[in-house]
């Protein structure tokens, strides 16, 4: 008989573009292939800036062992939000020091106003979290975590998906923290920041990640169709660097009197100038996502803010090199494993990396990238380890 999991994550479906929605999707997938009914309970929202209601309640069947059940969202105003966090940072989290209570009422309404913030979510699991095995939440920042895992009555395991930011070193997240009965983090350098952060934690810390799928050759893209681009892909906006990136490509463009191309694929958050060496692609499908990584000369990763970077790992199994910003700790960590993912710190750094790329690397350079992700990240890997804790 199947064990009956849940997961909880803050926003679910097919259409949708985050790490964690990511992680989560191909979690479900990989435990309901055997051992596991899987039901993902999520909210009704579609982007993470507006928290709207944009997908029925309820429930939705996805195949025999996976079903989805969504809950309404209170929306919030942001502008509101952004005048609160302000006022924590400045003066709450000040005048509150001495008192645990303020303090961590102070941190509940910062959550609240974040959102998605659902109490009937949180209901739900309070109600009924003993119908489960198991339940797994998604990421650290959000209240559907730090309240859903309050109010659980069965195992539990946190994915929490951390970069070093203000929320993560909140009393409340502290008490997640050690409510969690397992924490699986993304990588090495998220494990040390956790535990840097409370150590006491730092026994029930595993690292796991997630299943990388060893991207098939495209048998009708010739050596002839090789694109001259370099590839972004992911959401598109200045949490992400996007601004930095699109800025010192122009510039190397012009510096080098370039024909390449930077394509971007992706959600486009937020506007930016861009020029005829810049490609808008929108957001693809997982072939043509592919096509694009195997077409390229290479993968960018701008971001500083990373727990694992799945599209770093999709690159370095395709024996792509890619350029990755050296302020991730994360990302720097696979940097120093191999010459084909190339840090980068500031312009020169970029410009320098460009070229190396261009240049080439060994094939065996990419092959000891590729077989490194192929091996720590195997389905069979991973999910043997999720039957061992879950069994």
């Amino acid at each position: 008989m199947r064990k009956k999991l849940a997961i909880v994550v803050q926003r679910y479906g097919t259409h949708i573009i985050g790490g964690a929605e990511a992680h989560a999707a191909t979690l479900a997938q990989l435990l309901s292939r055997s051992d596991f009914e899987i039901e993902i309970l999520t909210t009704t929202s579609k982007s993470y800036q507006k928290w709207a209601n944009d997908l029925p309640e309820g429930k939705e069947v996805i195949n025999q062992f996976t079903s989805v059940r969504r809950f309404l969202v209170l929306k919030k105003s942001r502008l509101i939000f952004a005048f609160y966090k302000r006022l924590h940072l400045h003066v709450f989290s000040r005048l509150f020091k001495k008192s645990k209570y303020l303090n961590y009422l102070s941190e509940k309404i910062w959550l609240v106003l974040q959102g998605p913030y659902s109490p009937n979510l949180i209901k739900h699991l309070k109600k009924n979290s003993k119908e489960y095995d198991a339940i797994i939440f998604f990421s650290y920042l959000y209240y559907t975590t730090v309240f859903g895992l309050a109010s659980t009555e069965c195992k539990t395991i946190l994915i929490p998906t951390a970069h070093d930011e203000l929320p993560l070193h909140f009393d409340i997240m502290k008490k997640m923290f050690t409510k969690a009965e397992y924490i699986f983090a993304n990588s090495k350098a998220e494990k040390r920041l956790l535990s840097h952060i409370q150590a006491e934690i730092t026994d029930k810390i595993s690292v796991v990640g997630i299943p990388v799928a060893n991207i098939e050759k495209n048998p009708t893209l010739s050596e002839s169709g090789r694109g001259n681009y370099f590839l972004y892909l992911g959401r598109i906006s200045r949490g992400k660097n996007s601004n930095l990136l699109i800025e010192y490509f122009k510039k190397w463009v012009i510096s080098r009197k370039s024909s390449v191309k930077l394509v971007l694929a992706g959600l486009m958050e937020e506007s930016f100038e861009l020029s005829e060496a810049v490609i808008f692609k929108g957001a693809v499908d997982e072939n043509e996502k592919n096509n694009l990584i195997e077409s390229s000369l290479g993968l960018i990763n701008p971001s500083s803010l990373e727990s694992l970077s799945l599209v770093t790992l999709e690159g370095m199994s395709s024996k792509k090199p890619v350029i990755i910003n050296g302020a991730s700790e994360v990302l720097r960590d696979y940097a120093s494993k191999f010459p084909s993912v190339i840090a980068f710190y500031n312009y020169s750094d970029f410009a320098e990396a460009l070229d190396k790329a261009i240049a080439g690397f060994t094939n065996s350079e990419l092959d000891s990238a590729k077989d490194w992700v192929q091996k720590q990240y195997s389905e069979d890997v991973i999910f043997n380890f999720y039957r061992n804790v879950l069994k």
